[in-house]
């Protein structure tokens, strides 16, 4: 939106331009005149001065109604937008870092994929050996001098 309304502005200077062009050329040829042709109405204007001093007073007073547009065009054509730029290296740094989490996340995968080969490897190593864990019955009198699990001290109790 902000392009179009720039681009708006930049015609609209042109135009203005262009008109106060088109009468300096009319105040330096007092012989020339414009005529307009409708489909209804002819209209013929004609600028006449007697003097050069007139006509370089009419063309100073053009050229400072002239000159507004003027710099707005040229502050449309040098001066950049910082707003823009500004969006342009947000958009670059989240890029990078957009970038930079997809690699992590595939690295982090493929981590993943040996650390569960890993694992496997290890449970049938481990469900191939032959040793038993030991058990212990709670109410063996033998046992009564052991903390088991179930004897532990719980903050909510059971």
């Amino acid at each position: 939106m902000n392009a179009i309304n720039r681009m708006f502005i930049a015609l609209l200077s042109l135009a203005w331009i262009a008109l106060m062009a088109g009468l300096v050329y009319l105040v330096w040829n007092p012989g020339e005149f414009i005529e307009v042709n409708g489909s209804t109405a002819v209209a013929r204007f004609q600028i006449l001065l007697d003097t050069t001093a007139e006509q370089t007073l009419a063309t100073i007073g053009l050229a400072l109604l002239m000159l507004p547009a003027v710099m707005l065009l040229f502050m449309e054509a040098t001066i950049h937008d910082r707003r823009a730029s500004n969006a342009a290296a947000e958009l670059k740094l989240e890029r990078d870092r957009n970038r930079a989490l997809s690699t992590r996340v595939n690295d982090l995968e493929k981590e993943l994929g040996r650390e569960h080969h890993e694992d496997a490897e290890t449970v049938r190593d481990v469900a191939d050996r032959h040793e038993r864990v030991q058990t212990y019955d709670v109410n063996h009198d033998r046992d009564r001098d052991r903390v088991t699990p179930a004897r532990k001290w719980h903050l909510f109790g059971r």
